[in-house]
């Protein structure tokens, strides 16, 4: 084992020369095209084979909420056996997409299930009334159970933007901490050196990994993040990145997977953000859509 060379971009972005940082993006962009072009047959997390040899196999997910405590903090600490454990059920690896979809809103489900009492302080935090708590857990509870189905057909199996190049894998590699301090690079000639921090990585649809890093998104996009300078110099290396990808396929898959992807993180929130108002009529109208235009998602300006 030895140290990766280069320090992380996130140390000296805002200071790095724009032409440092176009090289940074470019290779970035050369990375990820990659790894996109890795295909598999199910969706789960990477594993080394056992004995070693140089090869990988699709395993259970490592993410949260299966694996890692979200924020640090362990959320049923006095479960047993431990939370993880109970929630290794739901980790896949899964054949098709609705199954990993649902496999999040199971694991929240069971937790209701198994952890009531949890579950009803940690809305009470919040709300000191208990019959307001109670409310609000029934409506959150009857929500999930609405949105597994929405996950059956939203895209659920459905491949946005029509057929893809590879139908029997249509699965690739997602990066999920891929923040500009998991980028190891050159600061002088903007080589990147390594990419780092894989642990989270996981085997997702191909509308999942095909992205645009948040630290070069608008600033104001869902899809965006808090580092990666001013919008403009953003979009200057939007642009170079997009250029290097290079592919119709990334491209319709970005295109009609952007709102998908926004109701995949919202799979991995609790019970209480799900009871949140208006909620259920937005699961409501697009379980409806849904039926009548599948692989198409519902535009947010229409809700």
């Amino acid at each position: 084992m030895h140290k990766v060379s280069g320090i992380s971009a996130n140390t000296k972005w805002d200071t790095l020369s724009m032409s440092v940082k176009e090289r940074v993006v470019s290779q970035v962009a050369e990375y990820l095209k990659v790894m996109f072009a890795l295909r598999f047959d199910r969706t789960g997390a990477l594993y080394l084979s056992s004995p070693p040899e140089d090869d990988v196999y699709v395993g259970p997910i490592v993410s949260v909420p299966f694996y890692r405590a979200a924020d640090g903090i362990v959320r049923v600490p006095e479960a047993e056996p431990p939370l993880h454990i109970e929630l290794s059920q739901y980790r896949g690896p899964f054949s098709n997409t609705s199954d990993y979809l649902q496999s999040f809103l199971h694991a929240e489900l069971h937790v209701l299930s198994h952890h009531r009492s949890v579950i009803l302080s940690e809305m009470e935090e919040q709300e000191a009334d208990e019959e307001v708590v109670a409310s609000r857990l029934e409506l959150g509870e009857r929500i999930l159970r609405k949105a597994l189905e929405l996950c059956s057909v939203y895209p659920g199996n459905n491949q946005p933007g029509g057929v893809i190049s590879t139908s029997t894998k249509p699965f690739s590699l997602h990066l999920d901490d891929f923040r500009l301090s998991n980028i190891m690079i050159n600061e002088k000639s903007g080589d990147v050196t390594s990419l780092i921090d894989f642990e989270g990585a996981t085997i997702a649809p191909l509308w999942e990994c095909a992205v645009i890093p948040a630290w070069i998104q608008d600033p104001d996009d869902q899809e965006g993040g808090y580092e990666g300078g001013p919008a403009e110099d953003r979009e200057k290396l939007r642009e170079i990145f997009c250029k290097v990808m290079d592919s119709r396929e990334w491209s319709v898959l970005y295109e009609q997977g952007t709102l998908f992807r926004h109701f995949r993180l919202w799979l991995s929130l609790q019970v209480a953000c799900w009871a949140s108002e208006g909620m259920e009529e937005w699961v409501d109208k697009r379980l409806a859509w849904a039926r009548l235009h599948p692989g198409v998602a519902l535009s947010e300006d229409d809700y």
